[in-house]
């Protein structure tokens, strides 16, 4: 048996050189990096060639020596090789691969069983040749070829449709994914079918007697080695390349214009240098529906009774043939586009599950551990490897608490105390699922979330909540203490007050006569002092019953209202000038009692601090786009009132104490008051859901702004 063994003289090949010798292999070494077209034999059986230099050079080595030798047993010797690169080689041809280093014994049980194939692929060329005259070897080769790929397709759609189906899946497949899959799965029986009916119709075709096969029609072309016809069967004109009478004695390439180029390999056959030179697959392509493929082999023709050889150009008609090998291509194409929508749908459902926030844990029936997300791992610190096939157990403080995520039906969410790989506790709040695979096992989902920090937060929030309640009490009870005394203080100072006032009033009106000017004075100033204190005790009362008083709204026209103000005010002193601006209708939606209250006390306040201007002026107004930067919120878009005057002022550093009880920004001596009347005002806009701020300028007059939300 003739092998040829292309290898760098680098690799040690002398235990496979001793084995093959040993089972009487006739060897022939060519240098894969100095392969020319002269070989040492015109064909081989076996071929091997070594993988020590590139790998691109090495496919187009095997590519090349496939097409020069089709018919022999291509071994691929290698030291490793990967999946995808050993996938590359078996489509340029390769039949087998040995792993180096050799082992003898494993050398010889390789080689017989490659012995094995090497006898079969023989008889079966021999017996294709007996039944039906010829068929190329691309399609002796073509069915293992194909199913070999379709096979590894199938192995390949298989192994992700189990990753998809019969792993545990959290995200469930959709009605259009479900209709997906059972295309893919349909396709996938139709080629399993096919590729049996390919190897089935081919080995009955070689297992056919010959007295069993039908008789077919072989068109040939006779030629001399100037590739003139000398002979030609009637039905050769179909397969010529346009629709012409062929005649002897022209130069076969005017028909067969696929010769050109391929002089010098048809003289080296005519020369006895080569057996057979074939071209398989060419089409004819005219008006008809279905085109015309055909295989072409030429070979040696030599008789006793001719002097010098000629060429026979054999014509065998293969449409079918093509037309089922596109359509198998087709489908290989089909099924490797639906196994990569696949991988992508896998894919997609993966970064899916690994984007999630919250852990996930898959579990078997027996509570081992199948499938974590990237979430499980940074929750509890341990990698993916540690955690697989490991009890579900491994992560809680308490193997109890696993019955208690399972009762999904009493309690949907459960709280559960784990520890992370430092030993660290932590609280995990996870919800429980209950899935079936395609094999109709019991499978768990957990899904959880770090609620650790949430129980601390809780618990701070109780904590604070717990001392604003005591807190509130408190200070309830200390307005209740506060309005008890006011109430008391305001109504016990009354009855003294009274007597002061009244024995002032009997001294001034007996012994008036018998004093002196200063001491006339003197019961002036305590008469002052009784009316201020009961002014003091009436506002004093009054902001007491603000907060406890109901507040009933109704309509109130504030104009009116301020108007009826102002002229009270102006009855006391006629002699004043004063200037009153009143917008009018201005219809407030309020508590009448309480802002009658409030324009007493902002109109009046207008009213004292003017008293020193020739002409004053007193405005009421309203305005819809107003801002301010009192350090409370903006108003803006809602209506605002204000009360302006030309008074004395106020400088705005002191803004702030406008509205604190007995706070003046006035001595008293300048501008009588108690310091309580804007507290006062201010309680009863908030009431009403409103606020109230002031602006002014030292003797540029102030203006007091207020809203009433309640409208």
């Amino acid at each position: 048996m003739k092998t040829l063994i292309v290898a760098n003289k680098s690799v040690n090949l002398a235990p496979l050189e001793q084995a093959l010798r040993s089972r009487g292999y006739e060897l022939f070494f060519i240098d894969g990096n100095l392969l020319e077209e002269d070989f040492p034999h015109p064909t081989y059986n076996l071929i091997f060639v070594s993988m020590t230099f590139s790998r691109e050079d090495c496919l187009k080595l095997c590519r090349s020596l496939k097409h020069e030798f089709f018919h022999a047993f291509f071994i691929l010797l290698a030291e490793e090789i990967t999946d995808e690169t050993l996938q590359e080689f078996l489509n340029v041809g390769v039949d087998d691969l040995f792993l180096l280093p050799f082992r003898d014994r494993e050398i010889n049980l390789r080689l017989s069983a490659i012995e094995k194939q090497i006898e079969n692929k023989t008889e079966i060329r021999t017996k294709i040749k007996t039944t039906n005259g010829f068929r190329t070897a691309a399609l002796q080769q073509f069915p293992y070829i194909v199913s070999h790929h379709l096979r590894q397709t199938l192995i390949q759609i298989k192994k992700q449709l189990n990753e998809l189906l019969i792993q545990p899946r959290t995200i469930p497949l959709d009605r259009e994914t479900k209709t997906y899959l059972g295309q893919l799965l349909e396709r996938t029986r139709l080629m399993h079918q096919l590729i049996g009916e390919v190897l089935f119709d081919t080995n009955h075709d070689f297992k056919r007697n010959t007295s069993d096969s039908p008789i077919t029609h072989q068109d040939y072309l006779i030629v001399d080695r100037h590739l003139i016809i000398q002979e030609h069967s009637d039905g050769i004109v179909r397969y010529a390349e346009r629709d012409i009478i062929i005649f002897k004695g022209e130069d076969v390439r005017t028909s067969f214009p696929e010769l050109t180029g391929s002089e010098e390999t048809l003289l080296n056959v005519i020369r006895d240098k080569r057996n057979s030179f074939e071209i398989p697959g060419i089409a004819r392509v005219s008006e008809r529906d279905t085109p015309l493929y055909f295989d072409i082999y030429i070979t040696r023709y030599k008789s006793d009774l001719i002097e010098n050889p000629y060429l026979i150009i054999l014509l065998n008609d293969s449409t079918d043939r093509m037309i089922f090998q596109q359509k198998l291509v087709q489908s290989a194409n089909e099924a490797e586009l639906l196994l990569r929508r696949l991988r992508e749908a896998n894919d997609y459902i993966d970064r899916v599950v690994n984007s999630m926030v919250d852990a996930l844990i898959v579990t078997t029936q027996a509570g081992i551990i199948k499938k974590v997300n990237r979430a499980t791992q940074e929750l509890f610190g341990y990698n993916k490897s540690e955690l697989l096939h490991q009890p579900f157990t491994k992560l809680l403080c308490d193997r109890d608490d696993l019955s208690q995520v399972k009762d999904i039906n009493v309690k949907p969410r459960t709280e559960i105390s784990c520890l992370r790989k430092t030993g660290e506790k932590i609280s995990v709040a996870f919800s429980f699922g209950l899935i079936r695979t395609v094999d109709d096992r019991q499978e768990y989902v957990y899904v959880g979330r770090d609620i650790t920090e949430r129980q601390k937060t809780e618990m701070r929030i109780r904590k604070l909540n717990v001392s604003l309640q005591e807190k509130a009490l408190e200070l309830q009870n200390v307005n209740e203490e506060l309005e008890a005394f006011s109430r008391t203080v305001s109504h016990d100072l009354r009855t003294p007050i009274s007597h002061v006032e009244f024995f002032n009033q009997m001294l001034l009106e007996e012994y008036s006569d018998k004093l002196d000017e200063e001491g006339q004075d003197y019961i002036q100033q305590i008469d002052k002092s009784c009316q201020r204190m009961k002014r003091l005790i009436k506002d004093l009362l009054q902001l007491s019953r603000i907060t406890k008083s109901d507040l009933e709204l109704t309509e109130v026209n504030l104009s009116q209202m301020s108007a009826n103000v102002l002229e009270s005010l102006k009855v006391d002193a006629p002699h004043r000038q004063v200037k009153f601006l009143i917008c009018p209708s201005l219809i407030v939606r309020a508590n009448e009692p309480l802002l009658q209250i409030v324009l007493e006390n902002l109109l009046g306040n207008a009213w004292k601090y003017t008293n020193k201007r020739d002409i004053a002026i007193i405005e009421l107004g309203a305005t819809t786009s107003l801002l301010h930067d009192s350090g409370n919120p903006h108003i803006a878009n809602s209506l605002v009132y204000y009360i302006r005057d030309n008074g004395a002022g106020f400088n705005m550093d002191h803004a702030a104490k406008l509205f604190r009880a007995f706070e003046r920004l006035h001595s008293s001596t300048e501008f009588e008051g108690t310091g309580i009347g804007l507290t006062t005002v201010q309680r009863i806009i908030q009431r009403h859901g409103g606020q109230i701020w002031a602006e002014g300028e030292v003797e540029r007059g102030a203006t007091f702004y207020f809203t009433l939300s309640s409208e």
